[in-house]
């Protein structure tokens, strides 16, 4: 007899990478102006196509802003301003391959791994972090901020906890945190025991 179901292989080369802060900071300022606000948006966007709510608030509503100001197109030769169609643009065209800006962007931000020579000698750049790489930061950080995790999923977009438990990463870092944590709360406990023992009652003549 068929299986019903096709079985599930187990999953080793799950990607794990994810950028801190000071990571964003640096690719963020290396990428073309264009890109910026494209690159910080990215951890809130869903790709099922499922519509959702999500709050505009602190970071979000200032790059909502820049984007309605940038989508105003100065007129030439006394023609007026248009307002684009787009979001995010590259002068009012859509912004489609980004491939060859993101990697020079991770490289100068030190986001890369040597992997031999370049024909020329010198040494060849591989950039170390994807563009999907900030989803998985939005939810890693939207858990470390302590959100409750049917709402982060609501905001990522994800359907199921195993995918959303998939793109919450470990670092060390984080692993080396809780050991602190955790060692400071022990040693916060009285070291000793606040119970009184009783003492054992003592027999009263006249008693068998």
């Amino acid at each position: 007899m068929r299986e019903r179901f096709a079985r599930r292989l187990p999953e080793h080369n799950a990607r794990q990478g994810f950028l801190e802060r000071a990571d964003l900071e640096a690719l963020v300022a290396a990428l073309p102006e264009a890109l910026q606000d494209f690159t910080r948006l990215r951890p809130e966007h869903s790709k099922n196509g499922r519509s959702r709510t999500v709050a505009i608030e602190g970071d979000l509503g200032a790059i909502i802003e820049r984007r309605a100001h940038a989508r105003i197109i100065p007129g030439r030769d006394g023609e007026p301003e248009r307002i684009a169609e787009l979001v995010f643009h590259r002068a009012s065209r859509p912004i489609r391959d980004f491939r060859g800006a993101w990697a020079t962007a991770c490289i100068e931000a030190g986001l890369y791994r040597v992997d031999g020579t370049n024909p020329d000698g010198s040494e060849r750049r591989v950039p170390t972090r994807l563009f999907h790489d900030l989803r998985r930061s939005g939810v890693r950080n939207m858990v470390h901020a302590g959100v409750r995790e049917r709402v982060a999923m609501e905001i990522s977009g994800h359907k199921t906890r195993a995918v959303f438990d998939r793109y919450n990463i470990t670092s060390e870092d984080d692993l080396r945190s809780a050991m602190k944590l955790t060692t400071a709360y022990v040693n916060a406990q009285p070291i000793q025991s606040n119970v009184t023992r009783r003492r054992p009652a003592v027999a009263t003549g006249g008693e068998r």
